[in-house]
């Protein structure tokens, strides 16, 4: 059996063996362990997200309104463009592609702290495997000049946070029906 568990907000994927044992260490999970254990279903079968935001309220926001609208596809959180470009490129800590799946959406914040959601968003859209992967830049900006920017750098879509958390279970449907 295979479930998600989190320590300390973030979520990983944990084994439960038939003999009752369990693996919870993310380097030690790959796809072959988790089929020899006899796991037939693993969340990376379902597309994967990455929310690319510094903000734990937003955090917290955006994975309330995941549950309530009842989005089964994974979301993976990390806080800053670099650790971004790491779980991208899937190097250090990120390496385990069982554990973080390449997404097929990146929910990218425009401001972040040293490596912004634009320098991002051009890193991905110049790097080779990459390029055709899909970004919302994801901002509370509404100034026509962040949007423009972000369109000018190859952003699928520009979405304004609410500040109702039922406007963004509204968005996160929206996300549900137009991109997943």
């Amino acid at each position: 059996m295979l479930g998600r568990t989190s320590l300390a907000g973030d979520s990983y994927i944990q084994a439960a063996f038939p003999d009752g044992s369990t693996l919870a260490d993310p380097t030690k999970v790959t796809r072959e362990l988790l089929e020899k254990a006899g796991c037939t279903t693993l969340h990376s079968d379902l597309r994967a997200v990455l929310y690319v935001e510094d903000d734990e309220l937003d955090v917290m926001l955006m994975r309330r309104a995941w549950q309530k609208v009842g989005l089964r596809n994974p979301l993976h959180v990390v806080m800053d463009g670099y650790e971004a470009q790491s779980y991208l490129s899937g190097t250090a800590y990120y390496a385990n592609r069982a554990v973080h799946p390449m997404p097929s959406l990146v929910l990218l914040d425009l401001k972040l702290p040293g490596f912004t959601g634009l320098d991002l968003l051009k890193w991905i859209r110049g790097h080779s495997t990459l390029h055709a992967l899909r970004v919302i830049l994801f901002s509370s900006s509404s100034l026509s000049n962040d949007r423009q920017r972000a369109e000018g750098l190859g952003a699928n879509a520009y979405w304004i946070k609410p500040l109702d958390p039922r406007e963004l279970e509204e968005m996160v449907l929206s996300l549900k029906q137009l991109w997943l």
